[in-house]
């Protein structure tokens, strides 16, 4: 009976010795750093310092964008793990790397890691800006046209994407020879006497820069004075004499 007890003391031991916490030397190291304001490289870097087991060190990274995790590419080189978000990178975005969570090593325990940075990727010396955009509150014609101009190249497809305006109406784009500059213009004419509000959301440029936040404005359209419109009919009470109406 006695040797049976210590049997089974003994597999318990063993048993629970494969998830012991392991509060020992080890550590990671991450680039980008957590001082880092930019990063450039095409992956970031996780490097552990012992034999990991890769699944449950992947399970602990998360890379956000717009405080949302982004689905990730991994690869492995030694004790270091690399990943990139699944759709690339966009320059200019600012990102978050989160490493957090318990790492299997190969001898069956378990160590804890939590790392937290955040990037903005790309050259730091450059960013992609709306330099030029109609002023707002200006008053235009029915038939004028507005323009917008970056300092990087934008295409007509992500510019459509991005580009909104309210109320709706049916526009034309035309785009300058340099790609850098869209004018708009109504392709019936602007509704007289209204406001218009326009906005510019995540554009991408053509060399993979991300426009800064959300871009907005507005503009009214004059009332034309040569080509009156009938606004409204209002019905009043008739007291006159109706032989005046023969």
């Amino acid at each position: 009976m006695r040797n049976k007890i210590i049997f089974i003391f003994l597999l318990t031991l063993l048993i629970s010795s494969c998830n012991i916490v392991d509060f020992g030397n080890d550590e990671i190291s991450c680039l980008p750093s957590s001082d880092s304001e930019s990063y450039s490289q095409e992956y970031v870097e996780v490097a552990f310092n012992c034999e990991v087991d890769h699944y449950s060190a992947e399970q602990c990274i998360k890379i956000q964008n717009n405080n949302q995790p982004l689905e990730l590419v991994f690869k492995w080189g030694s004790n270091t793990l690399y990943a990139k978000p699944e759709i690339g990178w966009v320059n200019g975005r600012c990102y978050i790397l989160v490493v957090n969570g318990s790492v299997l090593k190969y001898n069956g325990s378990l160590f804890s890691v939590d790392y937290k940075c955040s990037f903005v990727y790309g050259n730091n010396n450059d960013s992609f800006t709306l330099i030029s955009k109609p002023v707002d509150d200006t008053a235009l014609l029915v038939s004028d046209s507005i323009s917008f101009s970056f300092n990087h190249e934008v295409s007509y497809v992500n510019f459509n994407k991005a580009f909104k305006i309210s109320p709706s109406e049916k526009i034309s784009y035309s785009i300058s020879s340099d790609q850098k500059t869209i004018t708009i213009t109504p392709v019936s004419g602007w509704k007289i006497n209204t406001i218009y509000k326009w906005e510019i959301s995540n554009l991408i440029s053509i060399d993979n820069w991300g426009l800064s936040g959300i871009t907005n404005g507005f503009f009214k359209i004059q009332n034309d004075i040569e080509n009156p419109d009938l606004l409204k009919i209002c019905p009043v009470s008739d007291t006159s004499d109706p032989t005046i109406w023969v």
